[in-house]
């Protein structure tokens, strides 16, 4: 993507230098390193960065930076995926904790779960006892 026009922030009393290039806004993702967020657009093309802990001491600075979000996958809190879901925030808590949402974290006192949320399904009764009612029912209906 060719940038139109490339909109630069520096702001000296936080210490950080956002650039943005894209059309829209997205949202920001670590990369590899600590220092750099990069802007990501809801179809996951890069539309800007923001770089912490630069100190630009002359207009002549120059910061390399790479672009690419990282590779783990991004995390949304625990209501969010249970309102995508269609389930109550109450559901995916008790889901959590029987371990049956697969890379969910703990982050300070609330979840996050991968945003392509993944769910164990659970078994319903003994092994086998579906079964027999099916063929109860089959042998009923003869």
């Amino acid at each position: 993507m060719t940038p139109e026009r490339l909109t630069v922030r520096y702001s000296a009393d936080v210490d950080f230098l956002e650039l943005h290039w894209g059309p829209g806004r997205g949202t920001f993702e670590p990369t590899d390193d600590d220092r750099v967020l990069v802007e990501v657009d809801h179809a996951g093309r890069a539309v800007g960065a923001m770089v912490q802990g630069t100190r630009l001491a002359t207009p002549d600075s120059v910061i390399d930076v790479a672009l690419e979000p990282s590779t783990e996958p991004r995390l949304i809190p625990a209501r969010i995926a249970a309102a995508r879901l269609g389930i109550s925030d109450r559901r995916i808590l008790q889901l959590i904790s029987e371990g049956r949402v697969h890379g969910a974290e703990k982050l300070g006192r609330d979840w996050f779960v991968p945003e392509d949320v993944q769910i164990t399904p659970g078994a319903r009764g003994r092994p086998g006892v579906a079964k027999r009612l099916t063929a109860a029912r089959e042998n009923k209906a003869e």
